[in-house]
């Protein structure tokens, strides 16, 4: 069966928007940290793999779906499960209920890497509890990357702050949902909310560092891309709105 890890997480004032709705970057930590916390319990913490193997869990991607939008104040229930291995990847999945039905699901991939040169590792291989404790019997969703419109225009620069950085030293993956929120103006955006989110991590973004947006739009669906003064691109990310019931 594997091991199965849920937590319960209530929607705060602080997390939700001047809609009243739970902002994506805050469903974002709660997938953050109910993973960090069932790694806590399998033993495969950041802590652990830091000073056993000297290395550290990447997040590569992350997609989220919600069936309907989620309002301040309600109290979810979040379940997380992790697939087997392949190679130097592996899924992790997510569902979230709510008032005991199911209001959405996500799906993440992770890689194991070296801390200091960000080599990928294979899991199997440094982890090898993982095949035990894997849920085979479970999604199977893949997460390819995302697919970028061929135009795009430029949407402003970004200077990386202190408050965007968490303690790897680089912008939580957490913040990137703000960047995409903010750039296409959801607060202009009355009536809809964000039904479906996928980010791309595909370079570290620092405090100081200041990274220039481009954007598109293709009917409900938005497009931002994020890149250095060189071109070359730190994030991508697309988010879905759709009509308020």
């Amino acid at each position: 069966m594997g091991s199965i890890y849920e937590s319960v997480y209530t929607v705060a004032s602080g997390e939700t928007d001047l809609f009243d709705l739970c902002r994506p970057s805050a469903l974002l930590r709660f997938f953050q940290e109910a993973a960090g916390e069932h790694s806590v319990a399998l033993g495969i913490s950041r802590e652990e793999l830091i000073e056993r193997h000297n290395a550290i869990w990447m997040l590569v991607r992350i997609r989220y779906e919600l069936i309907r939008p989620i309002r301040g104040g309600e109290t979810l229930k979040i379940r997380t499960w992790h697939r087997r291995a392949g190679g130097a990847s592996m899924y992790r999945d997510f569902s979230i209920e709510a008032e005991g039905e199911t209001v959405g699901e996500a799906v993440s991939l992770w890689v194991v890497a070296d801390a200091v040169t960000h080599s990928l590792l294979r899991i199997g291989s440094v982890l090898p509890a993982t095949e035990q404790t894997a849920v085979t019997d479970g999604k199977q969703t893949a997460l390819p990357r995302l697919r970028m419109p061929g135009e795009l225009a430029a949407a402003g620069v970004r200077t990386m702050v202190y408050s965007d950085a968490d303690i790897n030293g680089h912008v939580n993956n957490a913040r990137y949902a703000d960047i995409l929120c903010d750039t296409i103006a959801l607060d202009q955006q009355e009536g809809v909310y964000p039904k479906s989110m996928q980010i791309g991590y595909l370079a570290e973004c620092r405090p100081g560092e200041k990274i220039g947006l481009d954007m598109a739009s293709l009917v409900n669906q938005w497009f931002v891309k994020g890149a250095d003064a060189e071109g070359k691109a730190r994030f991508e990310g697309s988010l879905t709105l759709d009509k308020m019931a």
